[in-house]
């Protein structure tokens, strides 16, 4: 290990310019409230003009759960891609899914990857592309101790094979795939059980062009935020109007994302006549509080019945650029200090719970005197 910073220390003292090299990470949760399981979403991109990727490090923080006790085969989620395959002369979309590995399988590939084949656990994205089978290893350990320990949890680390080096070349990447986009589900992670802002942070470090040496130099940082918990809340009532045969619901609600009002947000509001059958009728927008409110006449019907409401909020993947990167492998979390290039929060989609009102029935039409 001390040899390895000595090279990497060597390497990044030599000065050399930073390669055109500018990754993003994008980090979504299956779930946005705290303590909830469902997993996680890991999107890693790159731009096509970029050199190529050679190891990315992917640091859950501290206080999300991992769980490493499946057997191997057990799927944990999906995996998809877009890769730029040289031999092709294309882009190839790549489908697959993570499941659990037996580390023996790649012992070899661990060693190579991160200098040791003792990992806590081993999961495969097992990919096919253009009708290629492509399997990467990734290669999972708790954190307990040491500098990593004051921001993360657990490690996952990726490696790719060179995909530009000449055809025939040891180790090269099949079909030269040199990869754009990476996403990939894991349901092993399991949110914090503690509101907070919690900062995803990646290393990610590229390939020489043309050369296939890893170009340790040019190692950047790169993060996304997760807020946690992001809630809509909704509730609703009836109240009687002038018009014959017709009630006002009225409904209000709030969206908070960290306790914070999720400001300007769009809310879609669902109605039905079953808890199953809500459907849009309305988009608007919360105020500086995450708060929103409105009125929708309901028609009365013979008999008293039963509406059903539901919120909905859609937030967009933000970027945040380099001014909401702040940088963390600085020494001793890392033998030299490592720019962080860019973050990012992660879009979310949140529903209320569902709220049902009853509607009167419509009043009974007054029986005609005789007579008239």
């Amino acid at each position: 290990m001390l040899t390895a910073a000595a090279a990497l220390t060597a390497l990044a003292l030599a000065g050399s310019a930073l390669a055109a090299y500018t990754p993003k990470l994008t980090i979504t949760g299956a779930s946005q409230a705290a303590g909830a399981a469902g997993g996680i979403k890991v999107k890693f991109q790159v731009a096509q003009t970029d050199d190529p990727t050679a190891k990315a490090t992917f640091y859950v923080p501290q206080g999300y759960q991992l769980a490493t006790s499946g057997t191997a085969g057990t799927q944990l989620g999906t995996a998809a891609a877009s890769v730029f395959a040289i031999d092709l002369n294309a882009v190839v979309p790549v489908t697959g899914t993570v499941a659990v590995s037996n580390p023996a399988d790649f012992a070899a590939q661990a060693t190579a990857c991160t200098g040791t084949a003792a990992h806590t656990a081993v999961w495969a994205l097992n990919l096919s592309a253009a009708g290629t089978p492509l399997v990467v290893p990734v290669f999972v350990d708790s954190v307990t101790a040491g500098p990593v320990a004051l921001f993360a949890s657990a490690t996952l680390v990726i490696c790719l094979p060179p995909p530009d080096v000449p055809v025939g070349t040891p180790g090269r990447a099949t079909l030269g795939a040199k990869l754009l986009t990476a996403e990939f589900t894991t349901n092993a992670i399991t949110n914090p059980a503690v509101q907070g802002e919690y900062r995803w942070r990646a290393t990610a470090t590229p390939y020489s062009p043309g050369k296939g040496t890893v170009n340790a130099a040019a190692t950047v940082e790169v993060q996304s935020l997760m807020e946690l918990p992001t809630r809509l809340s909704l509730k609703a009532t009836v109240k009687k109007t002038s018009k014959k045969g017709i009630s006002l619901v009225n409904y209000s609600g709030s969206g908070l994302s960290n306790g914070q009002g999720l400001s300007a947000a769009s809310i879609d509001l669902l109605k039905g006549s079953t808890a199953t059958s809500v459907k849009k009728f309305k988009t608007q927008t919360t105020d500086a509080n995450g708060t929103f409110s409105g009125s929708f006449a309901q028609r009365q019907a013979k008999t008293a019945i039963k509406v059903y409401l539901l919120a909905r909020v859609t937030t967009q993947d933000r970027d945040l650029g380099p001014s909401g990167c702040t940088a963390t492998f600085l020494p001793p979390a890392s033998p030299f200090a490592i720019p962080c290039l860019d973050a990012t929060v992660g879009g979310v989609t949140v529903s209320s719970p569902l709220v049902k009102v009853n509607v009167p029935a419509a009043p009974k039409p007054k029986p005609r005197k005789k007579g008239h």
